[in-house]
């Protein structure tokens, strides 16, 4: 029999990096755009005839061919109009700049692109035609910020209480960036010194729960479902290679965890379900409940580790900090 064992590597030397850490600014304005995005998904639609605009919803159906043959087609779904539109195996870059403008009965033509990570090899990281037919717009009315709405949507006792809560969202995303750049350097420095290979079967078999550790760590860190579910859109395009480059980080990291002693204990584990319970407006008993019936407590304890050693890696670096341009945060 055969068994899979972590790979042996020499640690690489993490002390003293020169590290150049983002800093982000949350703005009123960014509050705002935040709490508009929150209101929508209790706001009111209304089909009208006017011209469609961003962040309207459309109900399209759409066909996608490769040289006039048809691949697959898309029945009514209705979608948000913002600038891109991903599908699990496609994204349209451009949709906002095709789709603005549209009515109710107009077809648009543009491109999508086939991702690298689908089933089919005939199209992996093809252009499809798409056609994207429009049968309604609809115009979003946000609800008044009325003390019974507010109490609905959090027990909030004011729109101020609320705006904190918004504001403290987005600080801890701001700091989610700032950790995934500092940690995306890091690993950058520290893999080129450590090369080994990783067996296809356990790629393979990571990649869901890679996935799932990467939802826990967007939960904590204050993003919303709509989000999450477009980051899992996007990483299961490219699941393999993600899952490869994160086990990579995984195995560096839990080494230099293990020589240095660092461990998760009790109260990261309260802190970490206290966050994802306070984004997911759930009792923190029930969420421990639900990690531990999906096996996720260990994924749970991966991250507070990885998080640890990564604050320590950058505690012994030379940090020079660098303003974020919020246009291209945006992107992101």
């Amino acid at each position: 029999f055969q068994i899979e064992v972590r790979p042996d590597f020499k640690t690489p030397d993490w002390k003293g990096m020169k590290l150049s850490k983002p800093v982000e600014t949350i703005s009123d304005d960014d509050v705002q755009e935040s709490l508009d995005r929150v209101l929508a998904r209790y706001a009111t639609l209304e089909a009208t005839d006017e011209p469609a605009a961003m962040n309207d919803k459309l109900l399209i159906t759409a066909a996608f061919t490769l040289d006039g043959k048809l691949q697959s087609e898309m029945d009514e779904e209705r979608v948000t109009l913002e600038s891109r539109l991903s599908f699990s195996d496609a994204v349209c870059e451009d949709f906002g700049k095709l789709m603005v403008g549209v009515k109710e009965g107009d077809t648009r033509n543009g491109k999508v692109k086939v991702s690298e990570g689908i089933a089919d090899e005939a199209l992996r990281g093809k252009e499809l035609d798409a056609s994207f037919h429009v049968v309604e717009v609809f115009k979003r009315e946000n609800p008044a910020l009325t003390p019974a709405f507010l109490e609905e949507l959090g027990d909030f006792e004011s729109e101020d209480e609320l705006r904190d809560f918004v504001r403290d969202s987005l600080a801890r995303q701001a700091d989610y960036r700032t950790q995934q750049e500092l940690r995306k350097a890091v690993i950058t420095e520290l893999a080129g010194t450590a090369d080994f290979e990783l067996p296809e079967s356990l790629v393979k078999r990571q990649t869901l729960r890679e996935l799932e550790r990467k939802v826990l760590e967007l939960r904590r860190s204050g993003f919303d479902e709509d989000n999450i579910r477009r980051f899992v859109n996007a990483s299961k395009q490219n699941a393999q290679a993600t899952t490869e480059a994160s086990l990579r980080e995984h195995f560096i990291l839990e080494q230099i965890a293990d020589e240095e002693k660092v461990d998760a204990d009790d109260a990261d584990y309260e802190a970490e379900i206290s966050l994802i319970a306070q984004q997911s407006d759930m009792p923190e008993r029930r969420v421990r409940a639900r990690l531990e019936k999906q096996g996720q407590m260990d994924a749970l304890r991966n991250q507070i580790v990885e998080r640890k050693v990564i604050d320590m890696i950058v505690d012994a670096a030379k940090v020079s900090e660098e303003p974020v341009d919020k246009k291209s945060g945006e992107e992101e």
